[in-house]
Order: C-alpha cells, then structure tokens, then sequence
C-alpha cells in the first residue's frame, strides 16, 4: 500500500526552504510508519511550488489519523511556510487534506518597523514539528454551503454557486448581506449578494484586487456598502482595501501603515468606524490591529499583546466592545481577548473549544457567537457568549469543512457559510510533467 503526498509551500516571502522535510503518519500521538524524506532531484519546496511525493507505507488511515510533519532547518533560507498537502491512497483515490497555513521555523528575533520609523524587537518562537489531522475529502466539491440560525435551530443548507477553496467572508450592511470568496486555484476575488438570504445575484469577480488568502468584508463607514480588505496576490503581503457603494467598486489602495499577513486579515464594525487585525508575515505570528474611521485612512498598526497565531484571527463587537479570538500558535486552543477601543484584556482560552484553521465571530440576538472547525475532525462547533460565561460548544449536524467557516447576522438570523475540503489538485499539464523530468534526468538535447 502507498500513499501520493501533494506539498504546497506558501507563494509568501521567504515561503521556501532549504531544509530537510520528513513525514510519518500518526494516531494518538504514537508514530504508525518510520520516517519518510520528500526528497526530488532539484530544489524542493520553492516557495509557490507544488511537489507530489510517493510514499510506501502500510497504513490504514482511520478517523484520528493524522500526519506529523518535521523539518529539518539548513542553511540560512531554512524556514518553511507549508500551505497545504493533499494525501492520496493508491488504488482507491482515497483522498485526505491537511489546510495546515503555518510556518516551521527556528527561534528568532524579529524587527518591525512602524511608520514612525521606529523600531521594535520580538521574539518568534519555533516550530519544527506539528501533528496535522488527515480530513477526508468529497473531491470536486468546493461549493460554497450557507445555513442559517433563528436561536433554535440550524435551517437545512443551501449550495450557492460560488466555489473557492478557502474559508469564504460575510458581511451584513442594512438589508443586504455580502459574501466574498478567493477564486479556486487562482488569486481572483469574487463576490455576491441578497437581500432575503436565499435568492443571490449573479457572482461577480471583484474588479479591484487579488489575492491568495481569503478576503474579509465589512460594512463600509463612508457609504451604504462594503470594505473588502486582503492580502495582495503573487507573493505580495501587503494589506489592501477596496470599497463597495454606490453599486461599484472603488480602486484598490494600500493601507498605508505597513501591514503584511501571510493569511487574510479580519474586520468588523465598531461605532462608526471599523477594527482591522491580522496575523504578521514573514513567520511573524503575532496578531496586529488597527483601526480607521472611515475605512480609507488608518491609525498605527499596534500588537494585540500575547496574542501569537498560525492562521488569521477573527473579530466582531459585542456589547459595545471588540471582541478577538484566534488559534494559538503553539497548539490548537482557541483564545480570546477584548478590546475597549484602546486597551486588550489577558487572552483567556475558550473551554472545549480547538481548530487548526480560522475561527470565526458574530453577534447574534444579543449573544457573541463563535464557530470553528474542530481540530481532529472536518465537523463545524459553535458555542455562544452571553457577556459572562461561554455556552457549552455544539455540533453542527451534517456539516463539513476543512478551512474554516464564516458568520454574520442578517434580517432577525445568524447566518453560516463554509466550504467542504479542497480536492486534489488538478492534474498537471504534460509540459509542467516534461520539466519535472528534465530536472530529474537532466536537459533533453
């Protein structure tokens, strides 16, 4: 028996490495299989590159299954941002995925610059090994789901036409509720709209834009619409914001306070203006914010202190206060913090609550309420915030993701959108094939 393993390393700045990456499968923290070393002729692992590997390993992959990634670091270009990788058993097409967005790297200081011109010193701590649960995959689906909540129950769900193979965005402003969503396989920006919450316009890409991470949206202060803040495509970390009124999209401007993330940043509403927060880049994890009262010109980026992530956070105000929760960087537990228009709370964990991917917020019915991904298993968990303790998390029945889902509260329901996981890659052309084979046996004269 054998296993095809895809690698995508991160198309981010110093994405790549040098080093050494070896696998093994896992269950209950107890190795299955020796160690196996994805190793081609050539350089492996660029960043951008997409590497597929055959592994023989007798191993049947079982819920609770999980594959334990290691890297080795060599050389100075050492670290590694390992996007994703895809599993496939032979025979079967068997497919598993593992949405990992996360940097391996040594212990290092890093240094930012404000624009002030001053700077500041941080210490980023190492991960050389992580332990990625193997999610099943329904290949070819990558349909956008949305569901909804009256306080009782979730509605059956709804397939829209849009697919992406990123966590997708929502966003409420008046009688309109906006979703927002990464192309699939590409850095296109797509979008679309409704007014009842079941019949949507026609998709439409976003003019304005590109990006490799998912986009966030927000009501726009200035106007009757949307802000659509994301990362820049083609390697490019820089924030970038976009408007929405008046029935266009306004040019793409950059924020202008040297903000990068290696993940799409989080946005939501608090009094008239808005809050912005992201995770850094460059195997920066800690969680930045700012804040902008029109959406256009925005304050000094500043750190949420003690907040450190692998994925992008997620915000949303509640009871007049801004509310922060993200995926620790260190392991799976989900962490909050509140925010009263200067100052951060201590970061406190969320009991019985774990992802590998982005969490997500809302205010509903007088409740904040979070949902994630759970950490060993493709099922949504939701719990609810009533100003003094945290619900007992549960389950969304019948619904699977792998990336993470979105929240936002529209016409008297709290609304939920997700993706399943991604499938395969696509299959590769015969001249991407033919390079391959050059670099393995050498130009062809």
């Amino acid at each position: 028996m054998g296993y095809n393993l895809t690698v995508q390393t991160g198309n981010v700045s110093g994405g790549g490495t040098d080093g050494t990456v070896k696998v093994r499968f896992n269950r209950d923290n107890y190795g299955l299989t020796d160690w196996f070393t994805l190793d081609h002729a050539g350089n492996d692992f660029e960043a951008g590159s997409r590497d597929t590997y055959h592994i023989d390993a007798s191993v049947n992959i079982q819920p609770g299954t999980a594959l334990e990634v290691e890297l080795d670091p060599t050389g100075l270009g050492s670290d590694w941002h390992l996007e994703w990788i895809t599993v496939v058993e032979d025979g079967t097409n068997k497919t598993w995925h593992i949405a990992a967005n996360t940097w391996f790297q040594r212990s290092k200081e890093v240094t930012t610059t404000n624009t002030g011109g001053d700077q500041a010193t941080h210490d980023v701590a190492g991960i050389l090994n992580q332990l990625f649960p193997l999610t099943p995959v329904n290949p070819g689906d990558q349909r956008i789901y949305l569901s909804s909540f009256d306080g009782r129950a979730w509605s059956p769900y709804q397939a829209l036409s849009a697919v992406t193979d990123k966590q997708p965005t929502l966003a409420a402003v008046d009688t309109t509720l906006f979703l927002a969503w990464k192309g699939r396989g590409d850095q296109t920006l797509w979008w679309t709209s409704t007014t009842d919450g079941q019949n949507w316009r026609e998709d439409q890409q976003q003019p304005e834009g590109s990006s490799w991470s998912r986009p966030s949206l927000a009501p726009n202060p200035a106007k009757n619409g949307v802000v659509q803040i994301a990362r820049g495509g083609d390697g490019n970390t820089t924030l970038w914001s976009s408007t929405f009124g008046d029935g266009a999209w306004q040019p793409s401007r950059n924020l202008g306070i040297g903000s990068s993330s290696d993940d799409g940043p989080t946005a939501a509403q608090h009094h008239d203006g808005l809050f912005l927060a992201w995770q850094g880049s460059g195997g920066d994890q800690q969680i930045w914010w700012s804040a902008s009262a029109d959406g256009l010109t925005w304050q000094e980026q500043h750190k949420v202190p003690d907040a450190t992530s692998s994925a992008s956070p997620a915000l949303s105000t509640f009871n007049d206060q801004v509310h922060l929760a993200w995926k620790s960087s260190s392991d799976t537990k989900i962490y909050w913090s509140i925010c009263d228009g200067k100052n951060w709370s201590k970061p406190l964990s969320i009991a019985n609550a774990a992802t590998h991917v982005s969490p997500a917020l809302a205010t509903y019915d007088g409740r904040l309420y979070l949902a994630w991904k759970a950490a060993d298993a493709p099922a949504i968990w939701w719990a609810s915030y009533d100003g003094k303790a945290w619900s007992k998390p549960e389950q969304n029945a019948n619904v699977n993701t792998g990336v993470g889902p979105a929240l936002a509260a529209f016409d008297g329901k709290l609304y939920m959108a997700w993706t399943p996981v991604p499938p395969p890659p696509p299959e590769r052309s015969f001249f991407e094939k033919l390079g391959d084979a050059g670099r393995a046996f050498g130009p062809f004269l």
